[in-house]
């Protein structure tokens, strides 16, 4: 038998590491975002990944 329900084994990382937890998911990752919403997990921030090239960059940003 387990030592903690498996629904609460968040919330005793939290306590024990004293901080909230944070997980990052790739946008592809739709069960385990919908795992962790269950889980009392919400999104408070979305990030992007855009991939340049130098050159690319040069032209909207020259440099000094």
């Amino acid at each position: 038998m387990s030592l903690f329900k498996e629904s609460a084994i968040f919330e005793v990382i939290a306590a024990e590491e004293q901080c909230p937890l944070q997980i990052m998911l790739a946008s592809g990752e739709t069960q385990a975002a919908a795992l962790l919403a269950s889980q009392g997990f919400r999104k408070v921030r979305q990030c992007y990944e855009v991939a340049v090239q130098e050159r690319e960059l040069q032209a909207t940003f020259p440099t000094q």
